[in-house]
């Protein structure tokens, strides 16, 4: 779960790491579910000092939503299946921003 845990412990430097939703509603996420949410980070660059934080993760993968993080020590969920995902997911949020933008544009005309 998200907090001051440290996962070096759990997931070993090499191994990916997912920082990602713990929930979606009421439903607590496994892997798989979290994974298909679509909002994460993955790492495999993690030393002792790593906690389960947006600051170790280096940025904040779903804003106000509590996170957690998983390891994928048998290399589950592929480089090429997260690059596909990552890809979409940036491309969604790009087309929600520029829904916002607009919104505010037509906002500004009345």
């Amino acid at each position: 779960m998200e907090g001051n845990t440290k996962i070096l412990s759990e997931c070993p430097t090499g191994t990916p790491v997912y920082f990602g939703a713990y929930k979606e509603g009421t439903t607590v996420l496994d892997f798989d579910r979290m994974v298909k949410y679509g909002k994460y980070i993955k790492k495999t660059d993690q030393n002792a000092e790593t906690e389960c934080t947006s600051a170790s993760f280096g940025s904040d993968p779903t804003p106000g939503v509590l996170k957690q993080c998983m390891c994928d020590k048998y290399s589950y969920y592929n480089t090429t299946q997260y690059n596909q995902d990552k890809s979409v997911w940036e491309l969604k949020e790009k087309k929600e921003e520029e829904e916002k933008t607009a919104r505010m544009q037509l906002e500004k005309v009345k």
